[in-house]
């Protein structure tokens, strides 16, 4: 090795430099998209699972009798649900369709809470602490200019 040229060894290292340059180049946009391309696909995971949550849960509430103490506790899980959504929501968990859709099925629940008198007296006996529905109130303020217009 100590009687090879320098001038073949500069060359080969040159080579391989440029190669390497030549394969990040290529490989960069090639993950640039395959990490969007997951996010979304992650995105819609949670928004299908947190979608079929609330199907489970407003399936159980609108089964039970209006006079069964258990609708209470129901209504809770909904209401937690509501809370979790809204805690993903601000946390930026989802993005594009899936946030959006999950922006405006959350934007419609509030909506219909809003207008069932007993949906805001339960809301307001479950708030036990300033920071109990923290998630809601944050998401809340970010939007709040889609919640009153629609709201009214």
């Amino acid at each position: 090795m100590s009687g090879a040229d320098p001038t073949l060894w500069a060359k080969v290292i040159e080579f391989v430099s440029f190669t390497a340059n030549l394969v990040t180049v290529v490989a960069l946009p090639i993950a640039t998209w395959q990490f969007i391309t997951s996010r979304r696909a992650s995105s819609a995971a949670a928004v299908i699972s947190l979608n079929e949550a609330f199907r489970q849960a407003w399936t159980h509430f609108l089964g039970l009798d209006h006079n069964d103490f258990r609708r209470r506790v129901a209504f809770g899980d909904i209401a937690n649900l509501i809370e979790t959504g809204c805690a993903l929501r601000e946390d930026k968990a989802f993005v594009g369709r899936s946030a959006s859709l999950l922006t405006q099925y959350l934007i419609n629940i509030l909506k219909v809470l809003q207008e069932d008198q007993q949906a805001r007296v339960w809301l307001e006996e479950m708030i036990h602490e300033p920071d109990t529905i923290l998630a809601l109130g944050g998401w809340c303020e970010m939007i709040l200019p889609t919640l009153f217009r629609l709201l009214g």
